[in-house]
């Protein structure tokens, strides 16, 4: 699914060269939710930003969905972006001028699609987020976690393969966030990849398996007991 193999990503000005990812490595498979943690600086959102083909790196591999992305031009990237990845971001990014309907149809406007499938793609993320009723609704008539929720049917209406979540409950209070973290989980069940950034280790629980960067390098890998106990009983793969 998402596989990074010593990927290193430099921001360079006239004095200074800082080494935001170095010979980063990490493995995303089919179907897993992943946490990924770390300090202020470890290389969180760089690596969000590159796994979401938002910005390129000097060396290393990435093969995303089997795609090798160093062969890709920016309008193939733009493509794949749209098509397999979803973004959901701590601001929602919702536009407040348009109703949840619109705010969804954006991105799938941009794919051209049917408006009659567009409008069937819609409706069905809107139900599996609990919004169906507020489909007229403005941004700014809903709740943080409605507003969430519908970032999250945005992504959902593009069908894809990855979703990439950056402190998806950083702006919400804790019964917001049970409930966001609860609709990731059931996304996930149903086959999407996750792989969400978050400072919270009670977030993080909620995940397969934790990556931990520190100075743009894997860390640490964590898994919860549950996974653990799954996969000596055979019910659960290895990771490896």
């Amino acid at each position: 699914m998402l596989q990074m193999k010593n990927v290193v990503k430099v921001y360079r000005t006239e004095i200074v060269e800082t080494h935001a990812l170095s010979d980063l490595s990490i493995h995303v498979r089919a179907g897993e939710f992943v946490a990924v943690m770390g300090p202020s600086g470890s290389g969180k959102t760089t690596f969000l930003n590159v796994a979401g083909l938002l910005d390129g790196f000097e060396r290393g591999e990435y093969l995303l969905d089997g795609v090798d992305v160093r062969k890709l031009g920016d309008g193939e990237k733009s493509r794949i972006r749209n098509k397999k990845i979803g973004f959901v971001f701590q601001s929602f990014n919702l536009i407040p001028d348009l109703d949840v309907f619109d705010n969804v149809d954006v991105p799938l406007r941009y794919r051209r699609l049917p408006a009659g499938e567009r409008r069937d793609r819609i409706h069905r993320a809107l139900e599996q987020v609990g919004l169906a009723s507020r489909m007229r609704h403005y941004p700014s008539q809903l709740s943080g976690g409605q507003q969430q929720r519908v970032a999250i049917a945005r992504v959902l209406a593009g069908d894809p393969v990855l979703i990439l979540a950056d402190e998806p409950t950083g702006n919400l209070d804790s019964l917001m966030t049970h409930e966001i973290l609860d609709l990731l989980e059931r996304i996930n069940e149903q086959g999407t990849a996750i792989v969400m950034v978050t400072h919270s280790a009670e977030c993080a629980a909620h995940a397969h398996r934790q990556i931990h960067l520190r100075d743009g390098r894997v860390a640490e890998l964590d898994e919860p007991p549950s996974l653990v106990r799954g996969r000596e009983a055979g019910l659960v793969p290895g990771l490896g």
